[in-house]
């Protein structure tokens, strides 16, 4: 959990993080044996609304999960040791989800195929932090951002696989 938390923490790059690992060694200091848990963040919607998908640690790892509003919970992916898995944006038609796989300081744009329950690599995808990715309404686009070399840029990527930059 403290590497998840580190790297949350160090993936802000801006007053939040040095303000969150000042607070974090505060209190690691006035309590050295504070337990740190990862437990769920970074709920997304189904596309009807019917289900919440999250990141959670409740079977060990920081896979991912689907959670209907009666309280049905569905696991649907399995992240590796030391491998993290943050929900980024369903398709309109609830076909695909959009999500961040990052294993040691590198970030893939991930898609899950709701159908066959399978995940590959979106659009050679690769950042220094998480993408965010999202749908455009039609789902016919995909906007997210890409840090390299220091600099984060926001991009939008075409069904056709032509890739656009939108910020400088």
């Amino acid at each position: 959990a403290g590497k998840l938390i580190s790297e949350r923490i160090a993936d802000l790059g801006d007053w939040r993080g040095e303000t969150l690992a000042k607070m974090r060694a505060l209190i690691k200091e006035a309590d050295p044996d504070v337990v740190e848990e990862w437990k769920w963040m970074n709920p997304v919607w189904s596309h009807d609304g019917r289900a919440v998908i999250f990141q959670s640690n409740r079977e060990g790892d920081a896979g991912l999960f689907w959670q209907r509003a009666d309280g049905v919970a569905e696991r649907l992916t399995t992240a590796a040791k030391d491998e993290a898995h943050v929900p980024g944006s369903v398709s309109p038609d609830g076909a695909v989800l959009l999500f961040d796989r990052t294993v040691g300081g590198v970030t893939t744009l991930m898609s899950y195929a709701f159908k066959d329950r399978t995940s590959t690599p979106y659009g050679g995808v690769t950042s220094q932090t998480l993408t965010g990715p999202v749908f455009s309404p039609d789902g016919k686009w995909v906007a997210y951002s890409a840090r390299e070399k220091g600099q984060t840029t926001t991009y939008t990527y075409d069904p056709a696989g032509q890739l656009k930059r939108v910020t400088l």
